[in-house]
């Protein structure tokens, strides 16, 4: 190889989880949902990360994290890393319940 020659860097896989997608990533063992702000972000000495991240403002709080923290950069796109948001056990109850919000009307005034 010559120093006067430049190699293209090999192309990279595109990030698994689209600009605005909600998932889920993994700080320090525990899973914080976030949400994709940018793909390919500048970390350091030309290092550059899979995806930059927004911590939902709630979970970061409730796991003592600081306004500092708010955003990160995930270092690999893996399974261990992120994931798509996982449905949340009571969430998916209430959702299954059905109101008939006229049938509870029509109580109230007999």
């Amino acid at each position: 190889d010559d120093v006067r020659c430049i190699r293209a860097a090999p192309p990279r896989a595109p990030p698994r989880f689209p600009v605005g997608a909600h998932v889920e990533c993994n700080i320090d063992g525990k899973w914080l949902p976030a949400v994709v702000l940018e793909h390919w972000v500048g970390i350091r000495d030309g290092w550059v990360a899979p995806y930059l991240l927004e911590l939902e403002a709630r979970a970061r709080r409730a796991h003592g994290l600081p306004d500092a923290a708010a955003r990160t950069a995930m270092k690999l796109d893996s399974d261990d890393t992120i994931r798509a948001l996982q449905a949340v056990p009571w969430l998916e109850d209430v959702k299954s319940v059905r109101v008939d919000f006229d049938a509870l009307y029509s109580r109230a005034e007999a």
